[in-house]
């Protein structure tokens, strides 16, 4: 009787492993306001822009409760993109200043500078 309960174990299947799946992406997000000497005049509509820059991946977990952002590949997948992007990031916002805010501001006669830190 034990060898037909062992052989029973033998042929069944195992399941499929549970695979965690990421893409991580670089984001241009963007909060616009104009401001003045005296302050704050007002802000636009803020955006988001997902950018080319991504990284995917995917590795078998123990359990699907161990996927979760800050799993290991996808915290050195996140990490990897900011250094990346951490060079070109200055052009980025720059390139996306005068595409999208200088000719619009400039009908209405604002000229726009760069606030210095």
């Amino acid at each position: 009787m034990r060898a037909v309960r062992a052989q029973a174990a033998a042929d069944a299947v195992a399941p499929p492993p549970i695979l965690c799946e990421w893409v991580v992406s670089i984001w241009l997000q963007r909060d616009p306001c104009v401001e003045s000497l005296t302050g704050r005049l007002a802000c636009m509509q803020g955006y988001n822009t997902r950018l080319e820059d991504r990284d995917r991946g995917s590795e078998p977990v123990s359990e699907a409760t161990a996927c979760t952002p800050d799993h290991p590949a996808t915290v050195a997948a996140s990490k990897r993109l900011a250094q990346a992007v951490a060079g070109t990031s200055v052009a980025l916002f720059e390139t996306d200043m005068k595409r999208r805010f200088a000719p619009e501001l400039s009908y209405a006669g604002v000229t726009l500078r760069p606030r210095t830190r």
